[in-house]
């Protein structure tokens, strides 16, 4: 196959070119497509117990958990929440939340009489709104959430509103990624270009890895829309697509293309150079596009969709970087033949030698092998070391920056309410287990230290003691009981 490929770049070096700018440009197009099916959720097992539990919640119990939870009051200053001026705010706010498109209802401390001591903090300074959107697609959730966020006043007066909840967490981390990368980009775009100016020695050369970066990235993209259209690929495979086929269009073109001037420099045709080059370093760019896109594909055995993405991304760009390096990059040298050193910026000889500081390495590194190989096995080992202390848990607030405002809002929820009302533990039990049982697990629940109240179909266990329904002071009595299934409801102190 390399040689077939060598012969047609070498013959049909023009019709390779204007064909493989086509595709570019089509798969380009067809592939940017992607974008907005893409999905910014994805983190979770689809499998798990929990996402069992919360498909049967929603489908068998109807439950509708609040994306938003939104913080009023007048921090420091007590029972400012039974003042006129918050009510006041208060009601302007639930008003200006349901009017958005997608909110079911609003529900609050205000709204439910003062009834919910929960939704209220020790010092009555602060009280809490709970937004429910109709939309069960994460995505869609998330950019209603982010209306309401964007739209929303951080403070009206001494009035402080904090933004917090599920949708708050998604947007926020998002969000940082998103500023992130661009901030990365902003700055490694340009370093990128100066070091090929640098590596490659002439603007000319320098360009060839664009064009094996933009052809692997176009065909990636057209590959993940395909992919698409059968399962959900996270947002953030775009990123993967565009740093890693740069990265590839680099590493490929600068191996080509030095071994395309070391064989004109011993004198041969650029027909012959070019025949030469595709046999050897080509069939070298494949072990190394193979060997990448197989350790990527790896990712595909995650449950979780997000990492998923990443194999089906990296796979593509992996596989269209190879074919880039293959095929239009010789067929552009062909082209230019010793013209590639056009334009110099670097002086000196730019075919590769024998000579110098990277050949007295590769001299050292063949010369002691087992040295050398020991030697890196142990840096990579230190380096791997702060890996042995790391804490895996699931993405919340806690993976932002502390001053970030979502993480405040998040430490406001954790600090000044004596639970979580927002996202409450849903215990499922099948129809069969007895009502005894199920009593005995919630009486047990209530008593572990950082649980608030456990609620059942009968009534609230506190600290082990039960209070029939019909005294139970709080929430309104909710679906606890299906045909199939019963569920209590663990409500606790903390978040985590």
């Amino acid at each position: 196959m390399i040689n077939a490929i060598s012969r047609l770049v070498v013959r049909r070096a023009r019709l390779v070119v204007i064909l493989s700018v086509l595709f570019a440009v089509v798969a380009g197009a067809v592939g940017s497509m992607v974008i907005p099916r893409m999905s910014g959720g994805g983190y979770d097992d689809p499998q798990s117990d929990s996402a069992q539990v919360a498909q049967l919640l929603e489908q068998d119990f109807k439950v509708e958990i609040p994306h938003l939870s939104v913080v009023v009051g007048i921090p420091g200053e007590r029972n400012a929440i039974t003042s006129t001026q918050v009510q006041t705010e208060v009601a302007n706010l639930a008003k200006d939340f349901e009017s958005v498109n997608g909110v079911s209802r609003v529900d609050s401390w205000w709204s439910l009489g003062g009834r919910a001591t929960a939704l209220q903090s020790p010092d009555a300074d602060l009280g809490l709104m709970l937004v429910y959107v109709d939309s069960k697609e994460l995505d869609e959730q998330n950019k209603i959430a982010k209306t309401i966020i964007d739209e929303t006043p951080r403070s009206i007066g001494d009035i402080q509103i904090y933004m917090g909840g599920i949708g708050a967490v998604y947007n926020g981390i998002n969000g940082q990624i998103t500023e992130d990368i661009k901030f990365a980009e902003t700055v490694s775009i340009p370093l990128t270009l100066l070091m090929l100016l640098i590596v490659f020695g002439t603007a000319m050369a320098a360009s060839m890895p664009l064009l094996v970066g933009v052809s692997a990235i176009a065909g990636a993209l057209l590959g993940v829309y395909a992919v698409s259209l059968f399962t959900d690929v996270s947002v953030f495979a775009l990123n993967l697509i565009t740093g890693l086929g740069l990265g590839l269009g680099i590493d490929y073109s600068l191996l080509v293309v030095n071994r395309f001037r070391e064989e004109l420099a011993r004198g041969k045709s650029v027909e012959d150079a070019i025949r030469t080059t595709v046999e050897t370093a080509g069939r070298t760019v494949m072990i190394s596009g193979a060997t990448v896109a197989l350790t990527l594909a790896s990712l595909s055995l995650f449950p979780q969709p997000f990492l998923k993405s990443f194999a089906y991304a990296g796979v593509a760009v992996c596989l269209m970087a190879v074919l880039g390096a293959l095929i239009p990059l010789p067929a552009a040298m062909r082209l230019l033949g010793p013209r590639i050193d056009k334009w110099r910026v670097r002086r000196g000889n730019l075919a590769p030698s024998d000579r110098g500081v990277w050949s007295t390495v590769a001299r050292f590194v063949m010369k002691h092998p087992w040295v050398t190989s020991l030697s890196i096995v142990v840096v990579l080992f230190a380096l791997a070391t702060p890996a042995l202390s790391a804490e895996f848990a699931q993405i919340d607030d806690r993976v932002l920056a502390k001053d970030n405002e979502v993480a405040v809002a998040a430490a406001i929820l954790r600090d000044e309410f004596n639970s979580n009302e927002s996202a409450p533990a849903h215990v499922v039990f099948d129809r069969a287990t007895s009502e005894s049982q199920v009593a005995k697990f919630a009486r047990l629940a209530s008593e572990l230290p950082e649980v608030v109240r456990v609620e059942t179909q009968n009534g609230l266990f506190r600290d082990g003691q039960f209070t029939p329904l019909g005294a139970a002071q709080g929430w309104p009595a909710a679906t606890m009981e299906t045909e199939d299934h019963q569920r209590v409801i663990v409500v606790a102190d903390i978040n985590s």
